[in-house]
């Protein structure tokens, strides 16, 4: 089945799991009873078995390959950075990978090595980590984001590291917004961002906060940009609306009111260094930096050449970046007077940093960490795992990244692509080692073609007359079909067949699969604003026989000779499920309340799943568990980020997701799990 990245209900679960907000992992791994409900139509309910005394299954063993993650990952993002109290320095952003060191989105310099900051196994559990601002109070680091997990806590828009350990800090900014910046003065931490609330106090994006009551802070202020704080106050830039004028200021709040400092620096330019606050007065020719004393502003550094876009400084040192005729220029600022840097090559440029007398540099697009030592730019290599879309056949796997690529003899080889449609809407592999294609070209025009493993060049198959072409589906591993918004293509081999579409109100939610050799549809329906689905069966001329429906909607799906699994948001006698199993017959419900399950991979006697998660039932899985039927096993470990997708090639599960560990071994986004038990696969019955 194809992947999120082609898919709108990926995209729909994501947003639904944040506006409900569903909890991603129990904080703890607490012995569960497994409850699996069989649905019985002739009674038209659903009877429960309720196991006992299960004990906590054995893993799964096996290996992790890695060397399939050896593909171009994405640059990662550094959103923040902040010192603490020893010196040393503390990135945050959007990456799980700095200078080979595993992380999740957070990382501590020391001046000599990086480190991550995790303090217990349920770290596993993080899904693109991406934090918006740092801050000390006293010896505890508080990461303020948008609603990620860390330390075992989930959904966290405020989190606090003591040294050893995270915290969850209360219920945060609620189901919407996120905190953008934070400063620390008198013992309080001063919040800011987009929201409405904070721990339940109506709020409108600015609190203070000293670990037990919230404070709400009103300014004068319409957008409020940056904040910092000295031990003299808090200072927050921005500008108001005043006779149809924006109007520039500066605050400085002393803990009973604010007052407007002199705007004799760009608002947008505060910076805090040595307890002291700082901010750059440009022109179009040249700048100066200045310091506010406590009553004026004091010239530190003048006639900087450009417009002075950033700086950073200590008790000895001080380094302005500058743009110069539309380029970019670094200056250290020596003996009183400038002295260029070597060029950076830089095209843009965020922030600088300055810790343990080393520069840094982040970036304001994608792309590495800059440092100067021996007075030389070097770039620290700084990833997140890459966006991928995934599909396997018996044996072969293709992933459409930048490109897209064919894993051929251990290592990737690019796929040919028609010039006239070089961009890809869906793909999907069968078991004959090809791999079909929805094409697109600049003008909307689609076409599918077909890959061989080995080939120089595609097949192109005959034009499908119906437009849009929206999805791709292999049923049986062997037979292509073509989703369109008003029918259904299957291939004979040398045409397509034209079939109708099943009974839907709601036309992307229509699945196809394959079981027992005959074509089936998983229809998703919104009725009175809630989701039902039910499954059809193609008798050759029409859909007959509907399933009774099930409340919910799925994100994934396969099968095997025992029925198909289905992993979305399901509702059954007032309990949540996020796994059920179809066996021709009637429903099956797995107890996975809770848990963001959201891949599946069936196996001949089982079914891998993939997801957001710390465990299942009893037992301990990070993300990546297996059902077996009866019980829930773990599989090498797990990932240390969500999984978000999996697809089995013979017996080789190929999982991916936004990770940069699996077990014990690195691996950036994709690896490959090979089970050590042998099994008879029967698959792919539907898109996997």
């Amino acid at each position: 089945m194809a992947k999120s990245n082609f898919r709108w209900r990926g995209w729909l679960l994501a947003g639904l799991v944040v506006w409900a907000g569903i909890p991603a992992a129990n904080p703890s791994v607490q012995a569960q009873t497994l409850d699996l409900q069989n649905w019985d139509r002739s009674q038209s309910q659903a009877t429960a078995i309720h196991p006992t005394g299960l004990a906590q299954t054995q893993a799964l063993t096996g290996t992790w390959q890695t060397e399939v993650a050896n593909i171009q990952p994405h640059d990662g993002f550094i959103k923040t950075a902040t010192l603490g109290p020893n010196g040393d320095l503390y990135f945050a952003g959007n990456f799980t990978q700095i200078a080979g060191v595993n992380v999740n989105g957070i990382v501590r310099w020391d001046g000599t090595t990086w480190s991550a900051l995790p303090s217990t196994q349920f770290d596993w559990t993080t899904w693109f980590p991406s934090f918006q601002s740092l801050a000390f109070v006293d010896d505890n680091l508080y990461a303020g984001s948008a609603k990620t997990n860390i330390g075992g806590h989930t959904g966290l828009d405020l989190a606090r590291w003591d040294g050893a350990t995270w915290h969850a800090t209360g219920s945060g900014v609620g189901s919407i917004g996120g905190i953008e910046q934070l400063a620390q003065y008198a013992d309080e931490l001063y919040i800011l961002g987009s929201f409405t609330s904070f721990n339940g106090v109506r709020a409108s994006d600015l609190v203070r906060w000293n670990g037990t009551t919230v404070t709400t802070m009103t300014t004068i202020l319409e957008q409020m940009n940056v904040m910092v704080a000295t031990s003299a106050g808090v200072y927050i830039s921005g500008f108001n609306l005043q006779n149809d004028l924006l109007v520039d200021h500066v605050l400085h709040w002393d803990g009973t009111s604010f007052t407007s400092l002199p705007l004799e620096v760009e608002a947008s330019s505060i910076r805090v260094f040595n307890d002291q606050l700082y901010g750059a007065q440009s022109n179009n020719q040249t700048s100066v930096l200045k310091r506010w004393n406590g009553t004026a502003w004091v010239t530190v550094v003048d006639a900087v050449p450009g417009i002075i876009l950033d700086y950073a400084l200590d008790s000895d040192q001080i380094y302005v970046e500058a743009q110069v005729n539309g380029q970019i220029q670094l200056y250290s600022y020596v003996g009183n007077a400038l002295q260029p840097l070597t060029d950076c090559e830089c095209t843009d440029a965020y922030r600088l940093y300055l810790a343990h007398n080393r520069l840094f540099m982040t970036s304001a697009t994608d792309r590495s960490l800059l440092t100067y030592v021996n007075n030389q730019w070097q770039a620290i290599p700084l990833y997140r795992a890459p966006d991928l879309a995934l599909t396997t056949g018996a044996d072969a796997a293709y992933i459409l990244g930048n490109q897209l690529l064919s894993w051929e003899n251990n290592t990737w080889r690019a796929i040919p692509q028609p010039t006239s449609h070089p961009l890809v809407d869906d793909m999907q592999a069968a078991d004959d080692r090809s791999l079909y294609v929805i094409a697109n070209n600049q003008a909307n025009e689609q076409i599918v073609y077909r890959y061989v493993q080995g080939a120089a060049e595609v097949t192109m198959l005959p034009t499908i007359p119906a437009t849009p072409l929206s999805e791709l589906f292999v049923i049986n591993g062997q037979t292509p079909l073509v989703r369109t918004n008003t029918g259904i293509y299957r291939w004979n081999g040398t045409s397509w067949d034209s079939l109708a579409l099943p009974p839907h109100n709601f036309n992307p939610g229509i699945d196809l699969f394959g079981y027992n050799q005959q074509l089936y549809a998983l229809v998703a329906s919104i009725n009175d604003g809630r989701f039902t689905s039910v499954i059809y069966r193609w008798n050759g001329t029409a859909w007959v026989e509907p399933t009774a429906p099930v409340d919910g909607f799925a994100v994934d799906l396969d099968a095997n000779a025992d029925g198909l699994y289905l992993a979305g948001q399901f509702e059954h006698a007032g309990e949540d499920y996020q796994l059920i199993n179809w066996d021709g017959n009637q429903f099956n419900f797995i107890s996975s309340s809770n848990k963001v399950i959201d891949q599946v991979a069936a196996t001949a006697d089982g079914v891998y799943v993939g997801g957001w998660f710390s465990q299942l039932g009893d037992c301990a899985c990070y993300n990546l568990g297996y059902w077996n039927g009866s019980t829930w096993q773990a599989v090498g470990g797990g990932t240390n980020g969500r999984v978000e997708d999996l697809a089995l090639s013979n017996q080789q599960l190929f999982v991916h997701g936004s990770f940069s560990q699996t077990g014990n071994a690195t691996a950036l986004g994709l690896a490959i799990w090979n089970p050590t038990s042998t099994y008879t696969v029967y698959l792919p019955f539907t898109r996997k």
